[in-house]
């Protein structure tokens, strides 16, 4: 999930060449949370995010957190 309003980071840019390297064997998909308004649904196995503003980042942690069963 990226929480960075569309500015370029260098943790989203790591976690997309980590992810790159894993691609033949597994799926992903990045969302936009903040410039579109993407927000993953519950059927993921595991959630990644750039972090962001903290703020931001516990409002929309704790959506998800509300969403998925643990």
């Amino acid at each position: 999930m990226d929480l960075y309003n569309g500015i370029p980071n260098q943790g989203l840019r790591c976690i997309r060449e980590i992810l790159d390297k894993f691609s033949a064997r597994a799926d992903y998909q990045f969302f936009d949370v903040r410039t579109k308004n993407e927000v993953p649904d519950t059927s993921y196995d595991i959630y990644i995010s750039s972090g962001g503003p903290e703020i931001l980042w516990k409002e929309t942690a704790s959506g998800i957190r509300n969403t998925i069963p643990l």
